[in-house]
């Protein structure tokens, strides 16, 4: 997808329509966008400075918060600086770019900082009527803790909270994310936990970024986005577009998945037991008699996890363990042979482990949320489809990791009883994407052969994908042809009507 995303930015310098960005998550995966644009002879930058690009004659490739931010480069509505004109941006892993969007428009307020005290004092008497067991526990305090301040009092006090935050606005915790925000605090929601209080409004006022807002083309890339809304309320994209999206004619290029969960299989299958075989796995024993001899070729497995705490399970098991901060080497020692099992934390998109980089992918859980706004929402919203678009989205990222093109093949294991959920029951499933669907129906085709069975029948079935059977290569070949994407975009009435402040 990178590659698709470089040519429409070279081509825009072609047509001579401006200067050009490309947008992606982080700077590992910027890294990794400018040497895909080296092997196909563009020309890229990293600085935004840089002749070439003031020109239009290069590619900027920068991450979303060089871009979004209250201090941007690129100009902030109200900060004096000339915007930077430009002709194209496009967002790569549009799916990942809401999310930090979403961030960069958050004002935290961190606790002992003298403005949380004030503001938990100014609204201390309206918590306590709504909701008392929540204001005692932020008194008390408790890591758990999370209030959220009544929106009328927020809107009656308005004045009061202006004067509360606006000295501090070149602090440190604010001066990053109060440019974005003064104008609308009025609109904004707020909430309380032990650790800080969260300001943020409904929908990003983007168009305080001015050169992302006035570009001639925005590009979204994404290929597991579940409500294309989320692109109209976050980047205000043209709703009668984003509804038309350009989509593959086939998933036939797709690559081949097996995708399993033991414990959906046998619920006496128990993680420890799963643990081990992703070992001998990457080891080469595969005949399961447990005596730790080399039966078949090593294979490099891959186990992704939310967070520190879950990769502590695997550490007696892994070869490496590796963080954002050193993903880059781990990745690139993936892509160059045998490594064993490598644990990934909290890492479910932007990787690309192509071939035998990974054979066997283990997603052992998925990131649940942390912040008091995403902790407040998955509370009011726990069954609602937003959520469950949100959770499916997560885990068809980490899933895809292991799959990079048509010739490629990856078996995946699911830990955990919510994952094994998502692979059976109907108000998930629908949520994938149309190819992934079509492997889920396989693979349960699959799972229900075995059904009951023991760690030999999971082994077993992996090893139909893993020695490339053809009974199982051709069905899968099969599956994939006959889908064919949807050729609408899901823009869902009414989300995307959201207030746009004045600027």
């Amino acid at each position: 997808m990178a590659a698709v995303g470089l040519l429409i930015a070279q081509s825009t310098l072609n047509k001579g329509i401006g200067k050009t960005v490309y947008l992606a998550p982080d700077n590992y995966l910027v890294k990794q966008a400018r040497a895909e644009a080296s092997k196909l002879g563009i020309t890229t930058t990293e600085d935004p400075h840089n002749p070439g690009f003031l020109a239009a004659r290069t590619v900027l490739v920068t991450n979303y918060q060089k871009l979004i931010n209250g201090k941007s480069q690129f100009g902030v509505v109200g900060d004096g600086k000339h915007p930077v004109d430009l002709g194209v941006v496009v967002v790569d892993d549009a799916h990942a770019a809401l999310a930090r969007t979403e961030d960069q428009f958050r004002l935290r307020v961190p606790f002992g900082h003298d403005a949380y005290q004030d503001l938990l004092d100014l609204f201390r008497e309206d918590l306590r009527s709504q909701a008392p067991n929540a204001l005692a526990d932020l008194e008390a305090r408790d890591f758990s803790a999370l209030a959220t301040i009544p929106f009328w009092a927020w809107s009656d006090k308005n004045e009061q909270v202006l004067k509360i935050l606006h000295p501090h606005r070149g602090d440190d915790a604010f001066k990053f994310a109060w440019p974005l925000i003064a104008q609308v605090l009025p609109l904004c929601s707020a909430t309380a936990t032990s650790t800080a209080i969260e300001i943020r409004p409904s929908c990003p006022p983007i168009d305080r970024i001015p050169s992302f807002a006035r570009a001639r083309r925005r590009v979204y890339l994404t290929a597991t986005l579940a409500d294309d809304s989320a692109l109209v309320t976050d980047f205000q994209a043209d709703p009668a577009l984003v509804a038309r999206p350009i989509t593959p004619g086939s998933a036939a290029d797709l690559g081949e998945r097996m995708i399993l969960a033991p414990i959906a299989l046998n619920t006496n299958l128990d993680n420890d037991a799963v643990r081990w075989l992703a070992r001998e796995y990457a080891d080469g024993d595969r005949d399961g008699d447990g005596d730790g001899d080399r039966d078949a070729d090593p294979i490099n497995v891959v186990v992704l996890v939310p967070r520190a705490q879950a990769a502590a399970a695997w550490k007696p098991y892994a070869d490496r363990t590796h963080h954002v901060q050193d993903l880059a080497a781990g990745v690139k020692e993936l892509q160059e042979g045998h490594v064993g099992l490598v644990v990934m934390v909290n890492k479910y998109d932007g990787v690309d482990l192509p071939a035998d980089a990974c054979r066997l992918l283990i997603l052992d859980g998925i990131p649940r949320p942390l912040d008091a706004v995403e902790r407040r929402e998955s509370v009011a919203l726990a069954d609602s489809p937003v959520r469950l678009a949100r959770e499916i989205q997560r885990i068809e990222q980490g899933m895809g990791r292991g799959v990079r093109d048509s010739e490629d093949y990856c078996a995946v294991l699911l830990l955990g009883a919510n994952l094994a959920l998502a692979l059976h029951e109907p108000r998930h499933l629908q949520l994938f994407s149309p190819a992934t669907q079509a492997q889920l129906a396989l693979s349960r085709e699959i799972a229900e052969q075995i059904h009951g069975g023991g760690l030999n029948d999971v082994r077993h079935a992996l090893e139909a994908c893993l020695t490339r059977d053809p009974r199982w290569t051709g069905r899968s070949r099969r599956a994939l042809a006959e889908i064919r994407y949807t050729q609408l975009g899901t823009v869902r009435p009414g989300r995307w009507r959201c207030v746009k402040p004045s600027t």
